[in-house]
């Protein structure tokens, strides 16, 4: 039996050769579920793989992984992947991410929705490739660490730490280096596609989830290059826990409202799809033809008594760009101070408007803020405010935080 297997194979090959078929690729198809790639370990309680055009099950640790698989987690879940030895994946909560190519020679991982922890400790192999998608990009990785995240808008951004990244969008590519970042906006309207390289980050440009990682999770980063000393490692994890509760109640009220949009309007329950007081709808032709008379009422009418009006709720708006701005003080050679506002990418602000908040802001609050430290500008209660990355989530705001787009030198 073993002995025709062979035969067979070399047959194969034979024809493959005189059909002028590229053979090693061939192979490398064959070999492609023979890549080590399952389920590291599951934290949480709503993490789910789906393999091939199989049904959605829940995920554990052991659980193998080929191509075609998606894993999905919701909200409060991490899902930890390992492929070969040495590269672990982590996705974050609300995260679906779906296995592209899973060959002897490529690995490929398509970020669909949410945000991505990578770590790959021994560099690649000339003939190995490992590439990330996500919407109209794909970041090409060697021996690389960072973080990768998609926005509601659209917008993909990264956070490299260790290695190097060639990252694609259409016809624009760059090169990012460890300490880097990078952002793409998609085309929208008149507005083309950008791919845009940030000169540097520190610990306080990462959301709950990076911050998080990073402390507990990315084995053998120079932490103190992102400005994360030993005695700042204390707050750094008392921000992270803030913004991962803050990011853990917003999801679970999208969740909620979702539940509630579903129940409520359900197919096939009539006008709008609206259930009324728990009882089907009646349909027409479904009446019985004789009335039924309705009985009198004996019981008096209750007097309505009067009801308070409503508060209405003072929602804040929120004024420019959703990564908030930065004030830079600086010093002339004749003493004079010099004011500069920019927005994320270090474009200067001229805004008069956005100018004013932020500078009012600066000279209220004075020692407060340090030259760096992003405001975002709203319209709240009839006035226009600057405020905090905190401020904004107490009103129910929820801003990005925003990647260090200036050098420090600036």
């Amino acid at each position: 039996m073993r002995r025709k297997k062979i035969t067979a194979a070399m047959v194969l090959l034979i024809a493959l050769v005189f059909l002028g078929v590229n053979v090693m690729a061939v192979a490398d198809e064959f070999a492609g579920e023979a890549r080590s790639l399952s389920v590291l370990s599951v934290s949480g309680d709503s993490a789910t793989i789906t393999r091939g055009g199989g049904r959605e099950v829940k995920a554990a640790a052991g659980m193998p992984l080929g191509q075609g698989s998606r894993a999905k987690t919701g909200s409060a879940t991490n899902l930890y992947l390992k492929a070969d030895e040495d590269k672990t994946i982590k996705l974050g909560s609300s995260t679906l991410v779906e296995i592209a190519k899973a060959s002897a020679k490529k690995l490929g991982i398509t970020l669909k929705s949410g945000e991505i922890f990578f770590q790959v400790e021994e560099k690649l192999a000339e003939d190995e490739e490992m590439e990330f998608d996500t919407a109209q990009t794909s970041l090409s990785i060697r021996g690389t660490s960072g973080f990768l995240r998609t926005e509601q808008d659209g917008r993909v951004l990264l956070h490299l730490l260790e290695g190097s990244v060639e990252w694609k969008a259409g016809e624009q590519t760059i090169s990012l280096e460890a300490g880097q970042a990078g952002i793409y906006t998609p085309a929208q309207g008149m507005r083309e596609e950008e791919l845009v390289k940030l000169d540097r980050f520190t610990w306080e440009d990462l959301n709950g989830f990076e911050l998080e990682t990073l402390l507990k999770d990315a084995q053998n980063i120079r932490k103190e290059d992102l400005g994360l000393n030993g005695d700042r490692i204390p707050a750094a994890k008392e921000r992270a826990e803030e913004m991962i509760r803050q990011e853990q109640s917003r999801e679970q009220m999208e969740e909620s409202q979702a539940e509630s949009f579903a129940q409520e309007y359900l197919p096939g329950t009539g006008e709008g799809g609206i259930i009324v007081e728990g009882r089907e709808p009646v349909v027409e032709g479904d009446r019985d033809d004789e009335e039924i008379p309705l009985e009198e009422s004996t019981e008096e009418e209750p007097t309505e008594e009067p009801t308070e009006e409503p508060t209405e709720e003072i929602i804040p708006q929120l004024i420019g760009d959703e990564y908030g701005y930065y004030r830079y003080s600086t010093f002339g050679d004749d003493g004079e101070e010099i004011i500069t506002i920019t927005n994320y990418t270090g474009t200067d602000v001229t805004d008069s408007v956005i100018w004013e908040a932020v500078t009012n802001r600066w000279n209220h609050d004075g020692d407060t803020f340090y030259n760096g430290q992003p405001l975002w500008v709203v319209s709240y209660d009839g006035e226009i405010q600057a405020w905090t990355y905190d401020e904004c989530h107490e009103h129910g705001l929820y801003v990005s935080i925003p990647p260090k787009a200036l050098s420090a030198t600036r």
